[in-house]
């Protein structure tokens, strides 16, 4: 996908059960953003789903660097991992 410095953008993370549905309740996450300068703190950190949806927003900044921005999210409970990479224009 693509971002724009400046503007928010929303970001939802759902973590699938074995039958491809959203897992009920909550489950913990690990979420880190990555940008070419390193690690982006705004949300990066521990959050939780509600009923297998977690909802969040990246909002670079506009001095923010552009380029690709890694999101690395780790399901606590499994130790599953995906990532995905937006560009930031």
């Amino acid at each position: 996908g693509e971002v724009r410095r400046g503007e928010r953008t929303p970001l939802e993370i759902t973590v699938l059960g074995q039958s491809g549905k959203p897992l009920a309740g909550t489950q913990p996450l690990a979420v880190e953003v990555v940008t070419p300068r390193g690690v982006w703190p705004e949300i990066t950190g521990a959050h939780a789903t509600d009923e297998g949806l977690w909802r969040g927003f990246i909002y670079p900044a506009r001095n923010d660097p552009t380029g690709q921005w890694r999101i690395r999210v780790k399901e606590l409970s499994s130790g599953a991992r995906a990532e995905a990479v937006v560009t930031v224009k």
